[in-house]
This record gives C-alpha cells, sequence and structure tokens, in this order.
C-alpha cells in the first residue's frame, strides 16, 4: 500500500517477523539523516528504525529491495568520534546486534549508518547524504 503527502512518498511495509503490533513505513523520498529523523518523529511519531537481529536486519533489506532502493538510513548515530566510538541506536534501544560491511566502521566517512540492500550490510555514510528511510512507529 502507498502513502502519498505532500512532503514524501512512502509504502507502508506489512507486518514484521515476531511482530504484529510493530509499524513499519519506508520513505522513498531522500532526506539527510537529521530530516530523515525529524519527519519519522513529526509525521509519524517515531523514530529511523534500529534493528536488533538478523532476522529482522535480512526482512529491512529485502523490502528495500523489492522497492528498488539501494541504500537507506538507520537509525544509528557515532558518538565520542576521538579515540573511542559509541554506536547509538536513535530510539535509546540497547546496542545488542550490528551487520558491518566489510571493512566497516574502521574504513569509511561519515557519523551516521546506512544498510547497503546489495550485501545486507551496514556502512557509515555522511549525515548530510540524501538516502530513502525507515520510520518506526
Amino acid at each position: 500500500m502507498s502513502t502519498n503527502s505532500k512532503e514524501e512518498e512512502a509504502v507502508q511495509l506489512p507486518g514484521t517477523p515476531g511482530c504484529n503490533s510493530c509499524h513499519y513505513l519506508m520513505v522513498q523520498t531522500r532526506n539527510t539523516f537529521r530530516k530523515a529523523q525529524s519527519i519519522c518523529r513529526k509525521c509519524y511519531r517515531g523514530n529511523l528504525v534500529s534493528t536488533h537481529n538478523r532476522l529482522f536486519d535480512n526482512w529491512i533489506s529485502c523490502w528495500a529491495r523489492r522497492i528498488n532502493q539501494a541504500k537507506l538510513w538507520l537509525g544509528v548515530i557515532i558518538k565520542l568520534w576521538c579515540l573511542w566510538k559509541k554506536y547509538c541506536w536513535i530510539d535509546g534501544s540497547s546496542w545488542n546486534f550490528t551487520n558491518w560491511a566489510r571493512w566497516q566502521p574502521t574504513f569509511g566517512n561519515g557519523h551516521c549508518i546506512a544498510l547497503s540492500t546489495t550485501g545486507g550490510r551496514w556502512r557509515r555514510a555522511p549525515c548530510k547524504r540524501r538516502l530513502p528511510f525507515i520510520c518506526s512507529y
């Protein structure tokens, strides 16, 4: 089912594995990380999506490929950029799962994280890059 609004073009994703009450919306309009999070909060009262296991991570990647999206924002930011890096889900949930692409996150630039649907792995990306995204609400 597609939803059109003045601000973005979005696709409602069907129920997720293991959670009938969870709601996810893939917004195909490309936005910076900050704007994407703002849209999730203001329009859907949610956050950029967080993923905590391989099954859900694969589910997101499969849906993104189905609607022809190569990369999309995940709700991850990198904090404390000096000697140590701390990865945080923007929704405040536990950092208990990763799915980094080879050489990531060590090599790469940017303080935000994108899911690359080619291989379904995570990569660092400049936060000002414009990408589609998934809101969880």
